[in-house]
């Protein structure tokens, strides 16, 4: 089917898919982050852009800026406000600031949210826009169809896009400046560079990793120049050159701030610094300082849907006579496998999150894909539609627990804990779902070890924390006595119960033989401890050696405020 011009496209009928597919997509990104409490890197990030809005200052990170005041900037209508103290009650709780926000009287954790997350999803609507629009230009109508098909029903897009964090506009501003660059490298005028240029700049100031993408510019270019698709003389490049380097300067400096410039190149140095530190890793029961080699390939292998996976192979199986296949190679694969080779290399790798930047390029990979095998033969199409039916079913099927999505390969998301935890599993989402429980139940109180920077009191638990790893200070209610309660339940995050950030990573060993009652969103583990007196043992063990130290620390300040 032959590509449609950028002048046509929004009289084609396939314009009709695209609508479908964006409110489609917004239905089921915003839809499950309603089913969701607040992720463990949320509130910083929501803190910080607001922060800078108030103030004009970076005081929270030295970060790029421009994915948080993107998502924030809504929050200027309500009447939330930096004050220049915190209040009382916030600081006998010992708050830091992003958890004094997500707790501010008023607006609640859940309007914040809903304000900053719904921001996001714009975004991602907008990823899903040029996705197809640039499918259309190269490639035609049913590569786009197919593309966006890929890009909506992806699970791991749809994890990440209402959260509020950085990750998605990282993916979005990243896949922009390549379709704008492309779009410059196809018909060189000044105007496209300057805008090639502001995707460029938009994409550093939202994310610094997107520095990486210049390499692979160049690597691009040298790879169609070496086709001899389109040499181009050097008078003629020198005023583009000038003009894309000019205007990405522009927006970085925009989007900074001429006074906060130097925190860009404080950032820098910082990320630097941060490439030689050693975090914690957890894979299939081991736990490694620093990661593997291996590890973002076999978190994709075994989070990206089985479907997405087949069909990204069937470019390879017809090969076109149009040029198609050079564009394929240089302008989709190349990204992708440049971005995975970088993530491969680093000390750090969270994860899932991070290869959302490949997810884009690979849909329109599959789209060029079906483009081509369609016309084969009715077997092939009958293909394509099987696989396209898989792939929606079970993007489907898993709503909401978008986030705790693994495929068949893994034995899908209720048997994610056995191979990763943290951002691919268990982030802390899981507050909404156990509030919902304890309620059923009429149980008022329980033990909880917590991976996450909810506040479990705005749900209305109440808990003894047990060796919590969270956002800032939880003491749980100290005086809370749950030989009261009837059955005396143990909730632990999934992160918390691998042992992936104790010095001692078998601290949670004594629970593997056990038997949850039920497992919350596939994150919280709800175990009963009412006649399990060695269990008991442990958890009074735990509290006395985690909490009681820091614990008289805060009744002895709190006293004093009074």
């Amino acid at each position: 089917m032959p590509s449609i011009g950028p002048n046509n496209i929004a009289n084609h009928p396939s314009y009709l898919y695209l609508i479908i597919g964006i409110l489609v997509f917004i239905f089921l990104s915003f839809g499950a982050g309603f089913q969701e409490s607040e992720t463990y890197d949320e509130p910083s990030h929501i803190a910080a852009g607001f922060l800078y809005w108030k103030t004009g200052q970076y005081k929270l990170q030295q970060q790029a800026p421009f994915n948080e005041l993107w998502m924030t900037w809504p929050l200027l209508t309500t009447p939330l406000e930096y004050p220049s103290s915190p209040p009382p009650w916030a600081v006998a709780r010992n708050m830091r600031f992003p958890e004094y926000l997500m707790n501010h009287d008023g607006l609640t954790p859940g309007a914040i949210l809903a304000i900053c997350r719904f921001m996001n999803v714009v975004l991602g609507a907008f990823l899903a826009f040029l996705i197809w629009r640039w499918s259309a230009e190269a490639v035609g109508t049913r590569a786009a169809i197919a593309a966006l098909t890929a890009y909506v029903f992806n699970p791991n897009i749809l994890a990440y896009s209402h959260l509020a964090t950085a990750d998605m506009g990282a993916a979005v501003f990243t896949f922009l400046s390549i379709y704008l660059f492309w779009r410059l490298w196809r018909h060189p005028q000044v105007r496209r560079a300057i805008m090639a240029g502001i995707g460029l700049g938009l994409n550093v100031a939202g994310k610094l990793s997107g520095l990486l993408i210049v390499p692979l510019l160049g690597i691009m270019i040298w790879m169609e120049h070496r086709a001899k698709s389109k040499p181009l003389r050097s008078r003629s490049v020198i005023p583009l050159i000038v003009s894309y380097v000019m205007a990405a300067l522009a927006a970085l400096v925009l989007c900074y701030g001429v006074v906060n410039f130097p925190s860009f190149f404080i950032a820098l140095r910082q990320i630097g610094d941060r490439m030689t530190q050693h975090v914690p890793h957890y894979f299939h029961g081991h736990i490694r300082e620093g990661s593997w080699v291996w590890f973002s390939t076999a978190v994709m292998l075994l989070k990206t849907p089985l479907p997405f996976m087949l069909m990204c192979g069937l470019p390879l199986l017809a090969e076109p006579t149009d040029g198609r296949n050079r564009f394929g190679y240089i302008w989709l694969l190349i990204p992708s496998l440049g971005f995975l080779a970088v993530l491969s290399l680093s000390p750090i790798q969270f994860g899932v999150r991070r290869l959302l930047v490949l997810y884009p390029f690979l849909a329109m990979w599959i789209g060029l894909g079906v483009d081509r095998v369609w016309s084969l033969s009715a077997r092939w199409r009958a293909l394509c539609c099987l696989m396209a039916g898989w792939y929606i079913a079970s993007a489907i099927a898993v709503f909401p627990r978008y986030l705790s999505y693994f495929n068949e390969m893994a034995g899908g998301p209720s048997q994610g804990h056995r191979f990763l935890v943290d951002c691919n599993l268990d982030w802390g989402q899981g507050m909404k779902a156990l509030q919902k429980y304890l309620k059923t139940r009429g149980t008022t109180g329980i033990y909880l070890s917590y991976f996450g920077s909810a506040d479990p009191h705005s749900y209305g638990i109440r808990y003894v924390a047990v060796a919590p790893k969270v956002v800032g200070s939880d003491f749980g209610d100290p005086g809370l006595n749950l030989n009261e309660q009837p059955r005396k339940l143990f909730v632990i995050s999934a992160t918390n119960r691998a042992g992936l950030y104790y010095v001692d990573h078998h601290v949670f060993d004594w629970l593997l033989p056990r038997r949850p009652l039920t497992v919350l969103m596939d994150s919280l583990w709800v175990y009963d401890m009412t006649n399990d007196l060695d269990g008991l043992q442990h958890l009074n063990s735990l509290i006395a050696q985690k909490n009681s130290p820091r614990l008289a620390s805060y009744l002895s300040d709190q006293a004093a405020s009074r």
